[in-house]
């Protein structure tokens, strides 16, 4: 349905606002949708459409319900129900585009969002590029960057070792503390497995923990299991459980990325 409702959109899109291209992301995109998932599409242009244009389209759709989800230089994102499904459009210059790719291909922002728009570019669907523009941006971040490989695992290595004082935390009525430090190491540990990896990751409204963590090639063994343990309402299982993964996540790191800072 997802999917139908995907071409329909994107159809209407290309014909009212011509689009260079345009790509299905999400749930859609990687055969996991649900009744709870919405339809995510992603239009680059050569400029982003004026209100009234896009206005126009949702109106043509019968959309409802429509929220303007941010607006940025070279960048709108928007949302509206078509029946019972929510719909989220970004429009995206082609120039805005080429930048956010850079920030993270070139100036190695390692804790920004585009590492999830640049891993949805390359699990897309792709409904629309008929000048090769998709085709090149996916070459391009297939070659993920040794320089930003080093810099996620550096900078995400610094993981405190929160097990040397958890009975300290204890005994202060600190557990929301103690909590914040075992959900923030479970990012870390995360950031540093992507960069090893070379796999594109961004804490923004992470989701599909097992998915992510089952394509690790290199990673501790039954680590989502064990990152759900982190979280889990056993503060003891939880701080020894990451202490042993820091071990191992080290040692894969010692392995395989020595230029990193361990």
């Amino acid at each position: 349905m997802l999917r139908r409702l995907g071409d329909r959109v994107a159809g209407l899109e290309i014909a009212r606002t011509s689009p260079r291209a345009v790509l299905l992301a999400g749930s859609a995109a990687i055969g996991e949708a649900d009744h709870n998932s919405d339809l995510d599409l992603i239009l680059y242009h050569d400029e982003v459409p004026g209100d009234d244009l896009l206005a126009a389209c949702r109106s043509e759709l019968g959309a409802t319900e429509f929220v303007e989800l941010g607006r940025a230089d070279g960048e709108l994102a928007e949302q509206f129900k078509v029946g019972a499904i929510d719909c989220q459009l970004a429009h995206s210059a082609v120039a805005a585009w080429d930048r956010e790719m850079d920030s993270v291909l070139v100036h190695l922002e390692v804790d920004s969002a585009v590492q999830k728009a640049l891993g949805g570019l390359l699990e897309g669907i792709v409904l629309h590029d008929p000048d090769g523009l998709l085709e090149s941006w996916r070459k391009r971040a297939s070659d993920y960057p040794e320089a930003l490989r080093v810099a996620m695992v550096d900078a995400n290595l610094v993981i405190p070792a929160t097990w040397y004082i958890a009975d300290r935390l204890k005994a202060r009525d600190a557990r929301l503390w103690l909590r914040e430090e075992l959900v923030d190491s479970a990012f870390r540990i995360l950031g540093v497995l992507a960069g090893l990896n070379r796999v594109y990751f961004s804490r923004f409204q992470f989701k599909r923990l097992h998915r992510f963590a089952h394509g690790l090639a290199m990673a501790p063994a039954d680590l989502a299991d064990r990152l759900d343990l982190l979280v889990s309402g056993d503060d003891d299982l939880a701080v020894a459980t990451l202490e042993q993964l820091v071990v191992e996540l080290r040692a894969l790191v010692e392995l395989h990325l020595p230029a990193a800072r361990l």
